[in-house]
């Protein structure tokens, strides 16, 4: 099964040849792809991207900042492979845990979620991502530690009905699971960001987390084809 692997950067210039390099190691034989989307980054993350000459890498760029969400929609509606798998570009996750999650969608699982046990973030960061789970565990039934995590494994066929909507990424668990499809979470290693800046603050992803969450909550199935 070709797997897709979708990974989204905004001025990441020191982050994105290291993180393509660390893919491809951990994918190893596998039957895959890279996909990079660029969202309009002003630094040198395009050019850094361009240097890479590899047949199974590809870049998408985005000729303005559209956010994370957009980038990651248009990396999926791209992607050739059956099964697709999410990373950010900011080295803070670690590839060599997709594979061990690969294996998951051979045991009858659709959809498989990382869980961030050991996270190296912030306490805001912290703090608003367990409002998010809370809510979207409790009123969306998702049941994950980790649903924003940004490794995530699934068959494309899970998302190929759902139309784009703002915050899709913080999302994409409860829209499979309100499809009926079968999830599944993992744990995965979080590492300290090294380079780079987070491009998120915290009251404006409680904010959004929020106002996203009720828009699945009562108009999710306006949300698919």
């Amino acid at each position: 099964m070709k797997i897709s692997i979708i990974t989204t950067a905004y001025n990441e210039e020191k982050n994105i040849v290291p993180m393509y390099e660390k893919i491809k190691k951990a994918m190893g034989k596998e039957d895959y792809e890279i996909i990079a989307v660029d969202d309009g980054s002003n630094d040198k993350t395009l050019a850094e991207l361009l240097r890479i000459k590899d047949n199974a890498f590809r870049v998408i760029r985005m000729k303005k900042r559209l956010g994370k969400s957009f980038a990651l929609y248009e990396g999926i509606k791209n992607a050739n492979g059956k099964a697709i798998a999410t990373i950010d570009a900011d080295q803070q996750d670690d590839p060599e845990d997709i594979p061990k999650m690969v294996k998951q969608l051979d045991k009858g699982y659709d959809c498989v979620c990382g869980w961030r046990h050991k996270r190296k973030d912030s306490l805001g960061k912290r703090i608003t991502s367990k409002i998010g789970n809370f809510l979207n565990n409790k009123l969306l039934g998702v049941n994950l530690h980790d649903s924003n995590c940004p490794v995530k494994v699934f068959r494309k066929e899970c998302i190929s009905e759902i139309r784009y909507f703002e915050n899709f990424h913080r999302f994409i668990p409860a829209m499979i699971k309100l499809q009926g499809f079968k999830i599944k979470e993992c744990k995965v290693r979080h590492y300290p960001r090294v380079y780079g800046v987070s491009k998120y603050s915290v009251h404006g992803r409680l904010l959004e987390t929020i106002k996203t969450f009720l828009l699945v909550k009562l108009k999710h199935r306006e949300l698919l084809k």
